[in-house]
């Protein structure tokens, strides 16, 4: 894996897309246990200390007012099970991999959720359930997501690069600064 470390970096920097679909061959021939137990290490040991506490703040207020929370992601939906769980989202809208004779092939159902695809899920989803995404949340980390910001009424934009940053005030998206200590909003003007 590590030798391959270069190339996955240059095809991501290239094409988030085409990074996907390199990168999930690695799991070619892992059956769901072992993919389920190599999620739940993952997380432990990498996700979980990684959460911000001012996210799960936000999560509360959402949970509080009783809104749906959907995780939406191009991470593979098993690698991502463990926060869904714990953040109770109430759906995740996640690449999987597809599977034949009990094993994974490496190939994605469907193609990554990148780009316009990520934001062409999040409508599809909402059409599905009937929601008004005038009325939705979305956040964001990435120029990546930029298209999924803009179906949402209310885009937040979280510990932005420059580029980013610079499109976050010229749309008047709420900039959301994360550290692992603890949260604070920075003002749009």
């Amino acid at each position: 894996f590590l030798p391959k470390v270069p190339y996955y970096m240059l095809l991501d920097a290239f094409s988030r897309r085409r990074f996907s679909q390199a990168f999930y061959r690695n799991y070619t021939n892992l059956s769901p246990t072992q993919l389920d137990g190599l999620a739940q290490d993952h997380y432990r040991a990498l996700m979980q200390p990684r959460i911000y506490p001012g996210s799960l703040d936000q999560l509360r207020k959402h949970q509080d007012r009783d809104d749906l929370i959907v995780l939406v992601t191009n991470s593979l939906e098993t690698l991502v099970q463990p926060l869904a769980d714990q953040i109770q989202a109430s759906a995740t809208l996640a690449p999987r991999l597809r599977q034949k004779d009990g094993a994974f092939t490496g190939e994605l159902e469907g193609g990554p959720l990148t780009d316009r695809s990520k934001a062409e899920a999040i409508v599809s989803f909402s059409k599905e359930r009937q929601l008004d995404l005038s009325r939705c949340y979305a956040y964001a980390d990435s120029l990546d997501d930029i298209p999924m910001l803009e179906t949402a009424g209310h885009a937040r934009v979280v510990n932005p690069g420059r580029r980013l940053r610079k499109i976050a005030l010229a749309k008047k998206w709420k900039i959301l600064i994360w550290n692992l200590g603890e949260s604070k909003k920075e003002h749009t003007s």
